[in-house]
């Protein structure tokens, strides 16, 4: 039960960060991370993850290596897999060389599953 209103908690203050600061790449950022990877499927919303994935990007010209990764794996999530790789690949352009081999394995990894 307390992680549910964790979630539920989490949500909330990300959608209020948003109100006070649309343009918080972080906040759209830690949003879509949540709605594609939370393990409570209740919470998982895809699609809105790719928006505010895309948003966040958006806010950074698309040169975050980590708002990448995120928008790559609101791609994933949402079904689209071949967005999904295009953003992972240019996250891996971008990122810092220590955090390329981890980024480059997720890509070999989206083909398995």
């Amino acid at each position: 039960m307390g992680t549910k209103k964790q979630f539920e908690s989490a949500i909330k203050d990300y959608k209020r960060a948003l109100e006070l600061n649309p343009s918080s790449e972080t906040a759209h950022n830690d949003l879509a991370w949540l709605y594609v990877t939370c393990p409570d499927s209740i919470f998982r919303n895809p699609q809105a993850g790719v928006t505010h994935a895309l948003k966040a990007c958006e806010l950074t010209q698309f040169e975050d290596w980590n708002l990448l990764d995120t928008l790559a794996t609101a791609f994933r999530e949402n079904k689209q897999r071949d967005k999904a790789v295009e953003f992972l690949n240019k996250a891996i352009q971008k990122a810092p060389s220590q955090e390329k081999n981890k980024l480059q394995t997720k890509l070999q990894n989206f083909d398995k599953s």
